[in-house]
């Protein structure tokens, strides 16, 4: 398999869906809300995004995109880590970056056909591209 195809079918299948955990982890903020010390504290139950990089990471070393610092992925792992130790650690301007960053991310609905599709094309044969 060709490095490209097995970089583009890692990110389809193992950081695209990690990236989606991450944004499963930080709450939706509305315009309304105030400092960083009203952001709720999640479960800490929760899947940690910092754990699930490293374990993907170990075993899954051929896409660099989610390491690069200006991705909205790491940032994203940087900011969810955060909101789930200590909420209040956050300024404004980290609220207002995580409120970019999930404007940007699409709707659940829209993420799903998304998904699914990307899952169908890193499962095709090679014969078929």
């Amino acid at each position: 398999m060709p490095v490209q195809v097995a970089r583009m079918n890692e990110a389809l299948t193992v950081w695209a869906p990690l990236s989606d955990r991450a944004v499963a982890c930080l709450p939706r903020l509305s315009r309304t809300v105030g400092p960083a010390e009203n952001i709720p504290r999640n479960e800490p139950a929760r899947s940690r995004p910092a754990r699930d990089y490293d374990r993907a990471r170990a075993a899954n070393p051929l896409c660099k995109k989610p390491d690069r610092p200006r991705e909205n992925f790491a940032r994203l792992r940087g900011y969810a880590e955060r909101v789930l130790i200590d909420p209040a650690t956050l300024s404004g301007r980290d609220v207002g970056m995580i409120r970019k960053i999930l404007s940007s991310v699409r709707a659940p609905e829209k993420l799903a056909e998304v998904r699914a599709r990307q899952a169908h094309d890193a499962a095709r044969p090679l014969a078929s591209l």
